[in-house]
């Protein structure tokens, strides 16, 4: 056993629990005493925020052994994004004629400057509960396009645009998380009332179940919200016990921006088959196929698991959360709902 044998295996303990600057720390420690200590870099270099120092201490891990994947994979994934990454232009000003009234103009990308949703009109409102980053006021003008915004993010991570994925994952917040899933919620609660409206036109003259099919959302809102927190919740506890060392809010964020534009178009094809009599059902296994690969690609890019199969284990993990939570709430609300609505509708 080497000298900072014990060291090494507290760095590492630390990384796993997700506390990084302890890691961080302890791993520093062992590679002054112990340079050639392949372990001690990798994990060093997974602790790290700095992309500049986890391109080096990886570096030092191929220096040590040429031959180590993981350290490769995500080396060469580092330096993917440096290429990719352009130079932002330098702004001109533009002078102000003397006695010009300055107007404020928001960027066209609302990740800068203001927060999303944020607002200071009369029409503004406060948000009846707190998130972390949220703004102190918003409008629902500004919380449609900037929630539409996000989903269009996840719809180039869908289609593989270069850094995309990675990029926002970087930006992750909780208002950004619940922002992206509520926008793609209320989008496919949409959608599914115009096709269970469709049906019941159709096949149902019944007034209860008329009535019943414009109080859905009320129930698919908060069902699919809630369960797809614990799925996210669910994986990242199993993530965490297998060595990952992402954030809670990074590993939700990675799991929003695959599930949100996938929820829309699941339900635009749903509505599309009734409408059309289009046969969705393998592209909907196609597409929820697609989903479970980039998420678990998503996983294995902030967790940096050193058992490529855990990328895999955690997306299952998480499917099966959201899974039984949709049961679970589907069951106790439409309990609900039947007891409490029925009584007045007949």
């Amino acid at each position: 056993m080497f000298p900072g044998e014990d060291k090494l295996q507290e760095g590492i303990a630390a990384f796993q629990a997700g506390d990084r600057a302890k890691a961080h720390e302890l791993l520093s420690d062992v590679v002054k005493t112990d340079p050639e200590n392949e372990q001690a870099w990798y994990y060093l270099a997974a602790s790290e925020s700095d992309p500049a120092l986890r391109k080096q201490y990886l570096e030092q891990v191929l220096e040590i052994n040429p031959g180590n994947p993981k350290a490769r994979e995500v080396l060469d994934r580092i330096k993917a994004r440096e290429a990719e990454a352009e130079p932002e232009p330098t702004p001109t000003s533009t002078p102000t004629p003397s006695g010009a009234r300055k107007s404020r103009i928001r960027p066209l990308d609302p990740s800068f400057g203001a927060k999303l949703g944020e607002a200071d009109s009369d029409v503004s409102f406060k948000l009846p509960f707190q998130i972390p980053d949220a703004p102190e006021r918003v409008s629902w003008e500004n919380l449609f396009r900037d929630g539409v915004m996000l989903v269009r993010k996840g719809f180039d991570v869908l289609l593989r645009k270069p850094g995309v994925y990675a990029d926002e994952v970087e930006q992750a917040t909780w208002w950004r998380f619940w922002l992206i899933a509520g926008t793609a919620a209320a989008g496919s609660a949409i959608l599914s009332i115009f096709n269970a409206l469709f049906l019941q036109i159709r096949f149902s003259t019944s007034l209860f179940n008329i009535i019943a099919v414009l109080l859905t959302p009320f129930f698919s809102l908060p069902i699919a919200l809630v369960a797809l927190f614990a799925g996210c919740y669910a994986s990242y506890r199993w993530a965490v016990s297998q060595g990952g060392g992402g954030s809670l809010i990074k590993h939700s964020y990675t799991v929003a921006l695959v599930w949100a534009p996938v929820l829309i178009i699941s339900s635009a094809l749903g509505l599309a088959f009734n409408l059309f009599g289009i046969g969705t059902g393998l592209l909907t296994l196609a597409l929820s196929i697609y989903e479970f690969i980039l998420i678990s690609e998503g996983f294995e890019r902030l967790h940096l698991f050193t058992d490529s199969n855990q990328k895999w284990i955690t997306a299952v993990v998480m499917v099966v959360a959201v899974i039984i939570t949709s049961i679970i709430l589907g069951t106790l609300l439409g309990g609900l709902f039947v007891a409490g609505a029925l009584p007045l509708m007949l």
